[in-house]
């Protein structure tokens, strides 16, 4: 049997300037667990409660029923109270870019306090507006609806859409529709959303990545879809729904509908898919899409994509269905597809499974179906594919709805900006084009971000692979094929003319794996100056092609290509199972770009990350840095790593007849402190002792097994049980003599001789 932990966590009263919606209803649970995969399994289970998750523990906000439920299983063993444990202090760091909190002309915030990367709704939408202005003939802010409090006429807001690359000649470009902020309380998904726009717009004419996007691709941007229920987390408060208050009046901060249980597609569909009680964070409205904000999207998406999908259950949609639609949300780690109802596959399910775990390999989560995660009705993709028969992905990004600062930047953020640009590259043929291989980056060695003169030989490497999913190891792997060629194809900029199509040879001189490594050399003689684009595709050997890959190179005579090629070198520093490594000893005559790899974990971007180790190991950590050039140095150190110490429970006792007296004041943590302990007597909570000692009164003699439970200031534990044999006082001597004097006195033998059985069957009553 897996054996489960749980420890109240008092979480409530410790952490500054952050209240919670079910504050009074609701109690912040330590859940630890054996594994992390177990972790996972369990944070699958308990997802809509889910606060962090750190390796293998979890931190879950549960009702009493919730936790009940949670305790009565066969995983849960102990529970406690751990009044020491608060959320770290990653989850109030200060961002590493620091923005301007307050519009110039206003008093209105453009930033959340003390999560100053992510914007408010009033940010998030100036700068969006901003980008409209500013592109006019690429970027459109479109109003498509409103929230619950602007329909009854209250201080609510208007839910837009940023439209990227839309093109009036071309109506037929396939769609790629990415909503974010359902949750209101998960405040990196809206940041994302709005990075990827940024990015797009800014890089165009610059990568030609984003160029192909933006001809091939129209990008529409569902920034905040529950801007109401947004305002109330950017309160601090753990808000989930929108802010409805026709539910639960009674109690005003767990109001509103759930607005992904609202959907109208499988709406109230399955037992224990959504609830029924207004007052419950999966509240799935009295109607199915009764709320304005659903209604809205709904309208929007219909409008947006053709239904591509037959009325009955099994009808799968053509494999050739272009589109793609992305409900973005945290936190965990996931990517999932349809169903959420059921268990059964979606008859797109291999396309939908291809596409999951492609994305997975890229941003270095796990992927599953959503109703491994658990049962769901009324849900986004419900819309997307179950309406529409448009592929349809659920990412849960990060650890925790109100994801530091630092983790969103140095993790979250890159490695969901490379899925967002394969996701707009793939909404071409999502169910078809991840049967092809995959070009996995481009580096042109030589030149990279910086001009080079005409005749500088570039270096071109790449690898490619039809292998790029990810999955459990326990997982089916996905089918793949050798590679079977490499194209790639160079391009003026300012002609448009393609000067060059060249069929690359693998490094090892022959395409005979599904991994390839591509090495050529570019010579650049006699090329006009100016911007060039270069994109490489692969195929394999059943002849399916993948997503473009693409770099630039720009000619310029004027230019002395002159370079030190970059060396890489890291200090570090770990104390409190965080280690802080820095690329500072790494040199080079320009800027660096820093990539760091820690074991099995999704890459790290900055020159200074932070990483928590809990378990005691070896961390392999290596640092990869390229210079403006494209030339990359990497080193490894590999840190033997002290992780967390699990306090020794240590138990003595010693009985007077049926009462007993336990100790456990020997016990102890030699890296922290025990911050609380439980009693248990066969089995059994003693819920009144908390103390290091207690004394007991048992009923009857016999042998009981005791059991103590402590645990340290790092949620680490110990259990210790013994068995004592807890026996009556033996009867004293002269409680039989005196009788048996008083008997012969005054009643001869025959009083002493029934005396004497009385007594002893007293004592035989005593002893056992």
């Amino acid at each position: 049997m897996r054996v489960v932990f749980v420890i109240i966590s008092l979480l409530i009263s410790s952490i500054p300037n952050v209240s919670f919606a079910h504050k009074s209803n609701f109690v912040n649970y330590s859940v630890k667990v054996s594994t992390v995969l177990d972790a996972y399994k369990l944070a699958h289970q308990y997802h809509d409660s889910l606060l962090e998750i750190q390796g293998d523990m979890l931190i879950l906000n549960l009702s009493e029923k919730e936790y009940l439920q949670l305790k009565n299983t066969d995983h849960v063993v102990y529970i406690g109270v751990n009044n020491d444990h608060v959320f770290d202090s990653r989850i109030k760091r200060n961002s590493l870019t620091k923005l301007v909190n307050k519009s110039s002309d206003s008093n209105v915030e453009l930033t959340i306090p003390e999560f100053e990367c992510y914007n408010t709704v009033e940010g998030t939408y100036a700068e969006a507006k901003s980008l409209a202005i500013a592109h006019p003939e690429l970027v459109q802010w479109k109003k498509i609806g409103e929230s619950w409090k602007k329909t009854q006429k209250e201080s609510g807001y208007d839910l837009n859409v940023l439209v990227i690359g839309a093109d009036q000649k071309n109506s037929n470009k396939p769609k790629l529709f990415l909503q974010s902020g359902l949750h209101a309380r998960e405040y990196a998904p809206v940041a994302l959303n709005l990075a990827f726009a940024k990015y797009l717009i800014t890089n165009q004419g610059v990568d030609p990545e984003v160029d192909w996007i933006l001809d091939n691709t129209e990008i529409h941007l569902l920034l905040v879809a529950n801007p109401d229920g947004r305002k109330k987390a950017e309160e601090g408060l753990w808000w989930r729904k929108n802010t409805n208050n026709n539910y639960c009046s009674d109690e005003p901060n767990r109001m509103g509908v759930d607005l992904n249980r609202n959907y109208t597609f499988n709406w109230f569909s399955i037992e224990n898919g959504s609830s029924g009680d207004e007052c419950m964070s999966t509240f799935r409205g009295h109607e199915k899409g009764s709320e304005p904000e659903i209604q809205a999207i709904e309208a929007y998406v219909k409008s947006i994509f053709p239904d591509s999908r037959g009325p009955n259950v099994n009808d799968a949609a053509p494999t050739s269905t272009p589109g793609l639609f992305i409900d973005i949300h945290s936190a965990g780690g996931m990517v999932m597809w349809p169903w959420s109802t059921t268990v059964d596959p979606a008859p797109n399910a291999a396309g939908l499974q291809r596409l999951g775990r492609r994305f997975a390999a890229i941003n270095g989560y796990r992927a599953f179906q959503s109703s491994n995660l658990y049962p769901a009705d009324g849900v986004s993709t419900g819309l997307g594919y179950g309406e529409l028969g448009i592929a349809s992905i659920i990412f849960e990004i990060g650890t925790q709805f109100f994801e530091s600062c630092q983790t969103y930047e140095q993790e979250v953020l890159p490695n969901n900006l490379r899925a967002l640009m394969y996701a707009a590259k793939a909404a071409i043929s999502p169910y078809t084009i991840t049967k092809g291989p995959e070009v996995v980056g481009i580096r042109l060695e030589g030149s990279g971000q910086k001009p080079v003169p005409s005749g500088t030989n570039i270096n071109l490497k790449a690898n490619v692979s039809d292998a790029l999913f990810r999955q459990l190891a326990d997982e089916t792997l996905e089918a793949s094929q050798s590679i079977k060629q490499v194209l790639l194809t160079i391009s003026h900029v300012d002609t448009a003319e393609v000067t060059k199509e060249i069929q690359l040879s693998a490094a090892d001189g022959e395409f005979d794996s599904n991994n390839e490594l591509i090495s050529y050399v570019l010579n650049t003689e006699n090329w006009s100056e100016g911007r060039y684009s270069l994109y490489m595709k692969a195929q394999d050997q059943d002849g399916n092609w993948g997503t473009v890959k693409g770099a630039s190179l720009v000619i310029d005579n004027n230019i002395e290509n002159q370079n030190v090629l970059p060396t890489a070198d890291f200090s570090f520093e770990c104390a409190d199972l965080e280690c802080i490594v820095s690329g500072d000893k790494s040199t080079d005559d320009g800027e660096l770009t820093y990539r760091w790899l820690i074991n099995d974990r999704a890459p790290l971007f900055g020159k200074s990350v932070s990483f928590n180790y809990y378990e005691t190991g070896e961390y392999k950590i290596v640092l990869q840095v390229e210079d403006e050039f494209g030339f990359v140095a990497s080193t490894e150190k590999t840190l033997t790593l002290q992780g967390i110490i699990e306090p020794v429970a240590v138990l003595e006792y010693s009985c007077d007849g049926l009462i007993c007296d336990f100790d456990s004041s020997k016990s102890s943590d030699t890296d922290g402190q025990i911050t609380h302990l439980e009693w248990y007597i066969d089995g059994i909570y003693q819920a009144d002792y908390r103390e290091a000692t207690f004394q007991y009164e048992f009923p009857v003699a016999g042998t009981y097994v005791i059991g103590l439970f402590v645990v340290d200031n790092h949620n680490a534990y110990d259990f210790k049980e013994i068995s004592v044999e807890v026996k009556d006082k033996p009867v004293p001597v002269k409680a039989i003599v005196k009788p048996v004097k008083e008997a012969s006195k005054s009643g001869g033998a025959l009083m002493v001789l029934l005396t004497l059985l009385i007594s002893c069957f007293y004592i035989r009553r005593r002893w056992y």
